[in-house]
């Protein structure tokens, strides 16, 4: 990424440069892996309030700069997308690796996923895939 990639991304997403927005995405394009609101909140030492922290990552969801990480039913983790440029197809099925170690959660876009063949009268919505083993900081 490039250090015009946060005012830009919002404007070519048509959205307001705002302080939280700013500060958010620069997180995200700096930690490189899937953060929870509360590692947000965190980083952020308290500087915007919940629901303001809230309202931006759904903002950058509908519009396609973040995903959410389908990783347990108590926290909601996002992670910043590869190509948010994209429109017609939001965001594409991939795998995430989650480190044993730092428990840092990373998108592996790399990875191809062949079409599922699924049985007569199934119907795919969505498939979370999760990988586990030593991230490449960790495994030094």
């Amino acid at each position: 990424m490039t250090e015009n990639f946060v005012p830009g991304i919002l404007k070519e997403k048509k959205l307001r440069i705002t302080n939280v927005r700013n500060e958010v995405l620069k997180i995200f394009e700096r930690k490189n892996y899937a953060l929870s609101y509360n590692d947000l909140h965190e980083e952020l030492k308290n500087k915007f309030d919940m629901a303001t922290i809230y309202r931006t990552l759904n903002t950058f969801v509908e519009n396609n700069i973040i995903h959410q990480v389908p990783l347990d039913a108590k926290t909601s983790y996002y992670a910043l997308n590869n190509n948010p440029d994209i429109k017609e197809s939001p965001h594409k099925e991939h795998v995430h690796f989650v480190c044993k170690k730092c428990s840092h959660t990373f998108c592996l876009d790399e990875v191809l996923l062949q079409n599922i063949i699924l049985k007569k009268n199934f119907k795919l919505d969505s498939l979370k895939i999760i990988a586990e083993g030593t991230c490449g900081s960790c495994n030094v």
